[in-house]
């Protein structure tokens, strides 16, 4: 992480004014204070804001309040609504289960929540079987599958981004593979593809 040196805005008995270590976090607190987390040794918030804040998690939470006071907003569901729609549609579905998660509406933990991905799934399921439209449990099934990836400490969106280019470099070293015996990919079956796609997982091209 990036070094900084922080000029406190509070000066109290015993603190130095300035700080030098590696940054943590930025926060704008009430337009007034900045707030940043130097060093694993001192605490940015008894550095820089008034003592009675002693905790990370008691800033932020007196930084959101500031924020829906701001806009208006005076229920949780309005706090969700107010969640960008300019991020991607995964990165702002874990934003709202986020705002959820504040109030205790949470899975106890990542495997907890893999138990709604296959119960949607199953929901897929039973729309493609009955021949109805699937787009909103499918919907339902991405929804969870994020719920999970949050609750893993993983981001969705890098998640899909490094399987999507996982699925592109398998794909090429089956195309090569092909091209090199003679043959012509747009020619096979799906069966004969799939034997050079599992000869490519096999030496090591994971899908």
């Amino acid at each position: 992480m990036a070094k900084a040196i922080l000029k406190t805005n509070f000066h109290f008995d015993g603190q130095k004014s300035l700080y030098e270590g590696k940054v943590r976090d930025v926060y704008n607190i009430d337009d007034r204070y900045l707030a940043m987390v130097v060093s694993d040794r001192i605490s940015a918030f008894d550095v820089v804001l008034p003592k009675g804040i002693p905790f990370k998690g008691q800033v932020l939470d007196n930084w959101e309040a500031l924020k829906r006071r701001q806009r208006g907003i005076t229920t949780h569901a309005q706090a969700m609504e107010d969640v960008s729609t300019g991020l991607s549609p995964l990165l702002r579905a874990s934003k709202v289960q986020n705002k959820a998660r504040k109030v205790g509406f949470d899975f106890a933990g990542a495997a907890e929540a893999l138990g709604k991905v296959y119960e949607e799934a199953d929901e897929v399921a039973q729309n493609l079987h009955d021949g109805a439209d699937p787009e909103m449990e499918l919907g339902d099934l991405l929804f969870s599958v994020v719920n999970v990836c949050r609750l893993a400490g993983k981001n969705p969106d890098i998640a899909l981004f490094a399987s999507t280019n996982k699925f592109i470099s398998r794909f090429r070293a089956m195309e090569n593979a092909i091209k090199k015996s003679g043959k012509c990919l747009e020619d096979l079956t799906l069966s004969e593809m799939d034997v050079y796609w599992n000869t490519g997982k096999r030496g090591g091209q994971r899908v």
